[in-house]
C-alpha cells in the first residue's frame, strides 16, 4: 500500500506483478493537496494517477478516477505493472487533472527487482534399507549485486518446503529420509517472495525393499 509518510521501498522477484494500492484516506489527502494547488477550488476533471520511471519518464501504470464520485467514495486506487528488469528502479507517483497540462509529483517509489534464487540438492542418493539419507538444499543467488539485500546470498532469508511434508515451512535446509522416492524442495525467499525448486531421487536396496531406477 502507498500512503502519506510511508517509506515506499520494495524488493520483488523478477517477473512479479506489482499491485500498488493507494488507500482511500490517501486519495482524500491527494484531493485536498490538488485543491490547494488550485486556490482552494475543486476542478471538475478526472484525475489520472501515473507511475513514471524517474530516468526515462515512461509510464509504467496509470489509474483514472472519475471527478464526479470516485475520489471520495472510499474505493482507493490500484496500479498494476510487471517488474521485468533486474536492478534498482526509481519511480514517481504523479497526479494530473485530465485535460490540464499540469502533472504533479506526489511521492517517490523505489523497487529493487532481483533475479530468482538457484537451488540444488545434495546427499546420498543410494542407501541401504533402514539407513537414513541426509539431503541438503543449497540455495543462493547468482546475482550478488543486490545492494542492501545482498545478505540474501547467504541464505538468511530463505524458507524451505519439502514435498513429503508440504504443510511445514522450515528455516533449516536439511532433510533426513529413510524411504526411496523422488523428493522436491521449494525455496522461498521471505523478503522478495522469489521461489525456486529442485528434485532429488533416493534409492534403497536390501531387505524387502525393491530397488528403483
Amino acid at each position: 500500500n502507498l500512503d502519506e509518510g510511508t517509506p515506499n521501498r520494495f524488493v520483488v522477484c523478477q517477473g512479479s506483478e506489482m499491485v500498488l494500492s493507494l488507500t482511500a484516506d490517501y486519495i482524500q489527502f491527494l484531493a485536498n493537496f490538488i485543491r490547494d494547488q488550485h486556490l482552494g477550488q475543486y476542478v471538475q476533471h478526472d484525475v489520472i494517477y501515473r507511475l513514471r520511471d524517474q530516468f526515462t519518464g515512461i509510464v509504467m501504470a496509470e489509474y483514472h478516477i472519475d471527478a464526479n464520485h470516485a475520489m471520495y467514495d472510499g474505493s482507493g486506487a490500484i496500479l498494476h505493472f510487471f517488474a521485468d528488469v533486474i536492478g534498482e528502479h526509481n519511480y514517481n507517483l504523479t497526479a494530473e487533472y485530465e485535460g490540464l497540462a499540469c502533472e504533479m509529483t506526489l511521492l517517490p517509489l523505489t523497487i529493487n527487482v532481483v533475479g530468482g534464487p538457484v537451488v540444488n540438492v545434495t546427499g546420498n542418493n543410494v542407501i541401504c534399507a533402514g539407513d537414513t539419507a541426509r539431503l541438503t538444499a543449497n540455495a543462493y543467488y547468482t546475482n550478488t549485486a543486490l545492494g542492501e539485500y545482498s545478505y540474501l546470498a547467504n541464505g538468511l532469508g530463505f524458507k524451505y518446503i519439502w514435498s513429503d511434508n508440504p504443510n511445514d515451512t522450515l528455516d533449516v535446509n536439511t532433510k533426513k529420509v529413510t524411504e526411496d522416492g523422488q523428493y522436491m524442495v521449494v525455496v522461498f525467499d521471505s523478503v522478495s517472495a522469489c521461489t525456486a525448486d529442485a528434485e532429488f531421487s533416493v534409492v534403497t536396496f536390501g531387505g524387502d525393499l525393491q530397488v528403483t531406477a
